[in-house]
């Protein structure tokens, strides 16, 4: 049995739903585009109700409240009586906040701008599933599975996101501060404009990932992967990187003031325009004087 809180006499999916069947050039210039100000921009606001239902009265905004309500409880219920498999469910903009659903199978679900905050997903299985723009702040996503889930714009600041597999997963524009992702997976991941200052990604796996403009200041980034990881113009200002395996990464006008990189592995990575002042620390033997002006001046 297969829950479904929407009518789809009445609304189609959220944009969240064609995304996987867009090319990755129209992901990249209609999803992941920082605007010109280079800042993330919050999520317009929109009624938690009309998410699910059509509201052509207050009436009907009531009912799909209840409507709302109903299907939660019925999602607890099944996962107090044992039931795990939830597979493609829709929880669409749902409030969700503070729920327990460890090592439940949520694999291809809906829950795009669902209330996640504080929630228990400890080993939860949302491989495919829609996250966009959804409130996973301060929840617990340790050993959980999100390989090619969609998490575009979702807030999980103060998340606990360790040993959790995020490859190919699409984290553009997601909010990571102080976040815990030790030893998560996120191989082939694109963080395109993301902000995961503060967090803690020692030994984290980012190989062949897309880390453009994202923003790494103050991070934890001891001994972490990032072989051939595409890091142009991303901002690792006062982080530690010492250790790490950057070899042949791009790092092209990337912000490495302050930045430790005592003991990284830099072979065959491209440095062209990296800012560095004499708070840098370049691995032993590396000469700074090495990196070339800019390509884009």
């Amino acid at each position: 049995m297969v829950l479904n809180v929407s009518s789809p006499e009445k609304i189609s999916d959220t944009d969240a739903i064609s995304i996987e069947q867009r090319s990755d050039l129209e992901q990249f210039t209609e999803l992941q585009q920082l605007p010109e100000n280079g800042q993330l921009n919050e999520p317009s606001p929109i009624p938690r109700a009309s998410l699910c239902f059509q509201e052509d009265s207050e009436g009907a905004s009531i009912h799909s409240f209840f409507r709302d309500t109903t299907a939660v409880k019925q999602l607890l219920d099944r996962y107090a009586a044992g039931e795990r498999d939830f597979r493609n469910l829709r929880l669409i903009g749902l409030e969700l906040a503070g729920i327990q659903l460890c090592h439940a199978d949520l694999r291809e679900a809906n829950l795009s701008r669902a209330n996640l905050e504080d929630a228990d997903l400890t080993g939860i299985d949302l491989a495919g599933a829609k996250l966009v723009e959804a409130n996973l702040a301060q929840s617990r996503l340790n050993k959980a599975e999100l390989s090619e889930a969609y998490l575009i714009a979702t807030q999980m600041t103060d998340s606990n996101c360790s040993d959790a597999d995020f490859r190919k997963a699409n984290l553009g524009k997601a909010i990571l501060t102080n976040s815990c992702l030790q030893g998560a997976i996120l191989q082939e991941s694109r963080l395109i404009g993301s902000n995961l200052s503060g967090a803690n990604l020692q030994g984290a796996d980012l190989q062949h990932s897309y880390l453009i403009e994202t923003n790494f200041s103050n991070a934890n980034l001891q001994m972490a992967l990032l072989q051939r990881a595409v890091m142009q113009g991303a901002s690792f200002q006062n982080s530690d990187l010492s250790n790490a395996n950057l070899a042949g990464a791009i790092l092209m006008d990337a912000n490495l003031r302050g930045a430790n990189l005592m003991g990284a592995n830099l072979e065959g990575s491209i440095l062209d325009g990296a800012q560095h002042d004499d708070t840098t620390v370049f691995p032993s033997g590396f000469n700074p004087q090495s990196i070339r002006p800019s390509l884009l001046n």
